[in-house]
């Protein structure tokens, strides 16, 4: 492929860069490019900080900070796999450089009493596990803790990270665990969003001014929480979706609800 005409044609390098070659990759594809180490530093855009949501308890886990994240891999072409940079990295480490950013509207309620909804989708659960860490570790220090319902939207059964300890924390009154799963064999299809709508009362009732009860977000923008906001807006507005939207706007402004979305 000639550069100079990839250069000039950007449908030609919108196919090309389709290929998701590195640096070293395409600079073996045209070996006559003269570029010294210092130029591609230069040149080069800086990698960019990766954000992760911590999923564990200071309660639970005082001396360390856990994860839940995808470890990217996937395949360009008929043969070529690629393989996320900062995911991988953290597969193999054995130690890493990090910082811990605060999250000012992702926390716990005060009062351990007060009941939350949680709603995610895949390693959306990592700060819900945080929760449910701390609502267990409170609990088995004789405190009152209020019932989390947790509502995890899933591929399949391998999507439903941390299953066993899920099933555990609702088996001990923990959590109302509610999962949807979109292309699990021999089960109907369900998005998450829908098993929201389908408990409408129980949400708007958490939701009620005269409730304290609190909902938190976390997932993709586009697809996830658009789906989801437009839901809670249609439950919150007893289907008026512009009251819905008015409504919500206030419970996020009063810390009620919180969302923590990417993408």
């Amino acid at each position: 492929l000639d550069i100079m005409k990839l250069g000039a044609n950007q449908e030609l390098y919108t196919e090309w860069s389709k290929q998701k070659l590195s640096f070293v990759e395409a600079l073996e594809s045209w070996r006559s490019v003269q570029l010294t180490l210092v130029r591609l530093i230069e040149i080069a855009p800086a990698n960019q900080p990766r954000i992760y949501s911590i999923a564990s308890s200071p309660k639970a886990v005082p001396q360390s900070v856990e994860l839940c994240c995808g470890i990217v891999k996937y395949k360009v072409g008929p043969t070529r796999i690629c393989h996320g940079l900062c995911s991988n990295f953290l597969d193999r480490a054995l130690e890493i450089a990090c910082k811990v950013k605060p999250c000012p509207h992702m926390y716990l309620p005060e009062d351990h009493a007060t009941p939350i909804v949680c709603v995610c989708g895949g390693t959306g659960i990592a700060p819900f596990l945080g929760f449910l860490q701390e609502r267990a570790a409170q609990r088995q220090a004789g405190e009152k803790v209020g019932k989390v319902r947790l509502y995890f939207g899933c591929r399949a059964e391998y999507d439903f990270l941390h299953g066993e300890q899920l099933r555990q924390w609702e088996s001990d009154g923990i959590c109302d665990l509610s999962v949807s799963f979109s292309r699990k064999h021999d089960v109907a299809k369900e998005y998450v969003y829908h098993a929201l709508r389908r408990d409408a009362d129980i949400v708007q009732g958490l939701l009620a001014p005269e409730s304290t009860g609190r909902f938190y977000l976390c997932g993709s923008a586009s697809t996830l929480a658009k789906d989801c906001v437009h839901v809670l807006a249609e439950i919150l507005g007893k289907g008026d979706l512009e009251e819905g939207h008015g409504r919500m706007h206030e419970l996020q402004d009063s810390g009620r609800i919180s969302l923590d979305v990417w993408g």
